[in-house]
């Protein structure tokens, strides 16, 4: 059996930029992020960051652009299991950009690859977030490290389970109700 823990990245793993991330120099890790991956890898779960980066579907960077980002995100924050994004436009309509599922859905394939998946949470900064955590069957802890105020957050509906200060808070969250599911 496995746990999965889906994590966002602008906004979760990163700070967030109305100009996007683009590039490697505007990658500034959020503190916490190293210790929440950590948190979850030492406890046995797989970490997979899911996220979209509509940036590439509209000529902003690269997708070589995004792998350098990634592989920096990853040298200061991961290790990661695996990495999911959706490169469209939200105009194109497609099935992979959250709210849609299909992002979470691939993930949750590699970790089955792995063993059943016993418990999956999505950490998000936005309702999409919930949204597509809902719709692929998992759990939802949303951070306030994005754009969403805590009064914002407990306005998503359907609500997230968990609504949380950071990333590092939200994992301690998640580990802490697992634990409790496991002792009742």
């Amino acid at each position: 059996m496995v746990r999965v823990a889906l994590l966002d990245r602008d906004g979760v793993l990163n700070r967030d930029r109305a100009d996007y991330v683009k590039s490697v120099p505007e990658v500034e890790v959020l503190p916490g992020a190293r210790a929440a991956v950590a948190a979850f890898r030492a406890a046995g779960w797989l970490v997979y960051v899911v996220s979209n980066q509509s940036a590439v579907g509209r000529r902003l960077t690269t997708p070589g652009a995004v792998a350098a980002i990634t592989a920096r995100l990853e040298a200061e924050a991961g290790p990661f299991d695996g990495v999911f994004y959706c490169f469209h436009r939200p105009d194109e309509g497609c099935d992979c950009r959250k709210p849609a599922p299909a992002l979470l859905h691939a993930a949750l394939a590699a970790a089955r690859r792995r063993g059943p998946v016993e418990e999956c949470w999505m950490v998000g900064d936005s309702a999409r977030d919930v949204t597509a955590a809902r719709a692929a069957g998992c759990r939802a802890a949303v951070v306030l490290t994005g754009s969403l105020t805590a009064a914002a957050a407990r306005g998503i509906s359907p609500p997230p389970d968990v609504v949380a200060a950071d990333v590092l808070a939200a994992a301690r969250a998640i580990l802490a109700a697992g634990a409790a599911a496991g002792a009742g």
